[in-house]
């Protein structure tokens, strides 16, 4: 029983952590430009922070 309320847990957690995305990048859109939103996600890469 306890392997079971972990796993819905987890779907539940996922499909809240997805939602929340979709709502800050839908409402990143209504301020920024898709070229304004590519600078500010490439200049805050973790993987470009990593690699100097």
């Amino acid at each position: 029983m306890w392997r079971e309320a972990k796993t819905y847990a987890a779907g539940l957690t996922t499909v809240l952590l997805w939602s929340t995305v979709a709502s800050a990048f839908k409402l990143t859109l209504r301020y920024l430009d898709y070229g304004q939103l590519l600078f500010w996600r490439t200049s805050f890469c973790p993987r470009r922070l990593h690699s100097f």
